[in-house]
């Protein structure tokens, strides 16, 4: 059973692209393989944020619909994981704690590396942007 329709939004990016990639063309493109491209549109497996940029960066997608993918991603990660933040049991805290410090990593790395204030801004934000999606999934 799917964990979620980011599979489903990544194949349909694909297919908008303006060239129409097929998935091998895709996973040439990217260096992942067909195969896992294939369980990642198939919601059968959830792509990592690294695994996102590097789909981004082939299909050229916007700003606002790879930050709209990322929230995706992180609320099937989530949901993967068993996380039910609604609950607010504590025990899911670390689990919780490792999923936004992946994030932070992602952000940062994103940044050139640099922490400033504005990318500390950006961290919150990321962190808000996954509990919100976590919460509402």
């Amino acid at each position: 059973m799917p964990m979620s329709i980011i599979g489903q939004e990544i194949r349909a990016l694909r297919k908008r692209h303006v060239y129409g990639q097929s998935l091998t063309e895709l996973a040439q493109r990217t260096g992942l393989s067909g195969r896992a491209l294939e369980f990642i549109e198939r919601d059968h497996k959830v792509p990592t944020a690294r695994t996102l940029e590097k789909i981004f960066d082939v299909l050229g997608t916007r700003a606002e619909e790879a930050d709209r993918l990322h929230r995706l991603r992180a609320a099937a990660q989530a949901r993967r994981q068993g996380l039910d933040v609604a609950s607010r049991d504590v025990e899911q805290l670390p689990r919780l704690s490792r999923m936004l410090a992946v994030e932070a990593v992602v952000t940062v790395r994103q940044a050139g590396g640099a922490i400033t204030d504005a990318v500390q801004e950006k961290l919150r934000t990321r962190f808000e942007t996954v509990l919100k999606s976590v919460l509402s999934a």
